[in-house]
C-alpha cells in the first residue's frame, strides 16, 4: 500500500513539474515575440518620425 501512495505522489510531482516547465516555455516564447514586435514597431515609428526632416 505504501509503495502505491509514493508512486502516485511522485507521478503527481512529475506531472506538476512538466506542466510548470511547459507554462514557463510558453511565457518565454510570448515574451520574446512581444519584444520582437515592439522592436519592429519602434523601428517603424523611428523611421516615420525622421521622414521629411532635414538638417539645416
Amino acid at each position: 500500500m505504501g509503495d502505491s501512495n509514493q508512486r502516485e505522489y511522485l507521478n503527481e510531482l512529475l506531472i506538476r513539474d512538466q506542466q510548470r516547465m511547459w507554462e514557463q516555455a510558453l511565457l518565454d516564447a510570448n515574451r520574446e515575440e512581444a519584444c520582437t514586435g515592439y522592436q519592429q514597431e519602434f523601428a517603424t515609428w523611428e523611421q516615420t518620425l525622421g521622414d521629411g526632416l532635414e538638417s539645416s
